[in-house]
This record gives C-alpha cells, structure tokens and sequence, in this order.
C-alpha cells in the first residue's frame, strides 16, 4: 500500500506538469502501475507476490521489463517464447549471445501481440501499430543495452534509461489520441478511443 501512495503522489506530480508527449508516456506508466497495484490489492491472495516492483528502482531497461514491470508476464513469457525461440536457434547451431537476444525479441513479440490483441477493440490502427513497435523496440533495446552494459548497474545506464522510455512511451501514446493528459480522460474516452 505505501508503494501504491507514492506512486499515486508521483502521478499527481506529472499532472502538475505541462502534459507534453514524454510526461503523458511517463503518466500513462504510472496510471498502468496504479490500476493493477489497486486491483492485486482487492483480489490477490495473501501470499501473491505484487505484479510490479516500485517504477523509480528500475535501473535499466532490462530490469525494468524483468524485474520491475508486470512480474504477471514474466512466467508466460519465459516459457511461451523465450525459452523456445532461443532452444530453436540453439539447435540451429548459433551462438549463445544469438539465441539469447532472439528469446528476448520472441518475449517482447509476445508482449506485443498480447497487448495488440487485447486493446484492439478501443484502439486505432494506428495505436494498435505503435504499440507493436514499442514492445519490439523495447525488446531491441534490451538486447543492445545488455550486450553494452552486462548486468553492471550504473546511474547513467538508468538515466538513459527512464530517457529512452520515456520517449519511446511518448511516441506510442500519440498514437492513442489520449486528450489534454491522463487527469482528463473521461469513460467516454475510453470507450472511444482511436475512433475506429
């Protein structure tokens, strides 16, 4: 609960703010952190561990996708796409560094068709394809930034980071047609998003 407070005192902040694309993108984050954080809190069991870690500990991109963001798509992930993308192209023959960033673009390629599939019906084809490309890219960045950094945690790995998600989150949600920021979407925008 006092993770959830603090998350909602940082999305109150970013209303604050003039709502240009990066602190929508950064908005809609933390509106996605609040939304499921309040409903696991309704209706998770005792034991259930949360579905995100606090959004300001992620360090880098990697971590961010498999430490901090919805640990609820880490599991599927794994073992519907990391694990046999990457087992395929080891049979192939490739090397390790090979197999292991095409499981991670087979995982973001999932993320990306759940999420597809699932907003479909209030997204804009537009929408739908820029969300598409925000997972893959996240996927292509997460291959690039481990191969640069290893697992080495670094104040600048985590400025750029939280930089580069924020931009890429921006140039996504323009694609979403979100009016004057997340403070001032109504359900009727929700059920008209996109207006297919």
């Amino acid at each position: 609960p006092n993770q959830l407070l603090v998350h909602i005192a940082l999305f109150g902040a970013f209303q604050l703010l003039p709502q240009t694309p990066v602190v929508l993108g950064v908005s809609i984050l933390l509106s996605i952190y609040i939304l499921w954080t309040s409903l696991q809190l309704l209706l998770r069991y005792k034991s259930s561990p949360p579905l995100f870690q606090p959004l300001y500990r992620g360090h880098s991109l990697a971590g961010l996708w498999t430490e901090t963001w919805h640990s609820c798509f880490a599991s599927p992930c794994l073992s519907l796409a990391y694990k046999p993308a990457s087992k395929l192209l080891r049979r192939m023959g490739l090397p390790k560094q090979v197999t292991r960033a095409g499981g991670v673009m087979a995982a973001f390629a999932a993320m990306a068709a759940f999420h597809v599939h699932g907003l479909a019906p209030l997204v804009s084809n537009e929408g739908l394809w820029r969300i598409w490309w925000f997972f893959l890219a996240n996927g292509a960045l997460v291959v690039l930034e481990t191969a640069a950094w290893g697992k080495k945690k670094h104040w600048v790995r985590t400025l750029t980071a939280w930089g580069v998600e924020g931009v890429m989150a921006s140039w996504c949600i323009r694609g979403l047609r979100i009016p004057q920021g997340v403070g001032h979407v109504t359900w009727g925008d929700v059920c008209g998003v996109g207006g297919r």
